[in-house]
């Protein structure tokens, strides 16, 4: 079958896996938490972020490293200790820039030590020993995480709370305050999810249509070529 179109497609998405295949949000349903309950605000959002990136990124690296060499039993608690020492500057600093934000997000920025993301990477053991492999493979992911996240948290304050960035929104005349609760950010993702889902269902309905169109008319061509004779079959006077 030809499917030109349709195979670049695929090998060019594979190429992002955790960014637009495999996102550990919506496809694989890691770090749930913190999106449905943390992305009220484009602030809280940005905080849980930073502390994601720097809690995962060091930690895969290491894991990556060490992975191999250390027992089953204590290579959580080894990743766990080393995110953990990672989040206390970077609370210190967001606590300098964002109190309130911090004060309001409670457990759950501490809790990224233990992130469910951070553990699936780190025990990825096909990272084992590719330090640079894990840290791409890493940085789409969280590139993944962030982008679901910043959209999940624009909508939810802009609709929720009618600002942007703690700054009021004008052409907001109404709100739906439901949004600001945790049940309102998981309403949010199941409607990007089943969103993304319909876009890819018709980006690939759409490639391989072009594709059949496209062997047809080779196949019409195969089957009738171009004649170096004129219409009627009498050959071209010179």
């Amino acid at each position: 079958m030809f499917l030109l179109k349709t195979r670049k497609h695929h090998n060019r998405v594979r190429r992002l896996p955790g960014l637009i295949t495999e996102n550990p949000v919506l496809a694989l349903g890691l770090a749930l938490p913190f999106v449905i309950a943390a992305s009220y605000s484009l602030r809280a959002a940005l905080c849980v972020f930073t502390g994601m990136v720097v809690a995962t990124l060091p930690t895969v690296l290491l894991a990556s490293l060490t992975g191999s060499r250390l027992p089953a039993f204590i290579r959580t608690p080894v990743y766990a200790l080393c995110a953990m020492a990672l989040l206390l500057p970077a609370e210190a600093l967001l606590t300098a820039h964002f109190p309130v934000i911090l004060d309001s997000l409670g457990v759950y920025f501490p809790v990224l030590a233990v992130n469910t993301l951070l553990m699936h990477l780190c025990e990825k053991e096909e990272l084992w020993g590719h330090p640079l492999a894990a840290l791409r493979r890493t940085g789409l992911a969280l590139a993944g995480f962030g982008a679901v996240m910043g959209i999940v948290a624009c909508v939810r304050e802009l609709f929720g709370a009618g600002t942007l960035w703690g700054m009021p929104v004008s052409w907001i005349s109404w709100r739906i305050d439901a949004l600001l609760f945790p049940f309102g950010g998981l309403i949010v993702i199941a409607f990007l999810a089943a969103g993304c889902r319909a876009i890819g269902r018709l980006l690939r309905g759409a490639l391989y249509q072009s594709d059949q169109r496209l062997q047809r008319d080779m196949l019409r061509d195969a089957a009738h070529p171009p004649r170096p004779d004129g219409v009627d079959g009498t050959p071209i006077s010179k």
